[in-house]
């Protein structure tokens, strides 16, 4: 990961925010009322990661892909 967020070029400060807001997230995708909430958002996080992934790093986006269209069908299905 700390090859990954210096090839973006946001510096590691950008590595910490991502992991505490992805952290954030998991524990408001275990509570049942914020469990859409949590997962909306980690869908926009993956977005980010899918956008970088493609544009920047020009990598594979099967992780961040799968990411985000498993945080879209749980907001979905908790609808």
């Amino acid at each position: 990961m700390v090859a990954l967020f210096t090839a973006v070029g946001f510096g590691q400060w950008f590595r910490c925010v991502t992991g505490i807001l992805e952290l954030t997230e998991a524990a408001l995708v275990m509570v049942s009322k914020t469990g859409r909430i949590g997962a909306a958002m980690l869908g926009t996080i993956m977005l980010g990661a899918l956008t970088a992934h493609l544009v920047i790093v020009h990598v594979a986006l099967s992780t961040p892909g799968d990411l985000f269209l498993m945080s879209g069908f749980a907001v979905w299905g908790r609808r």
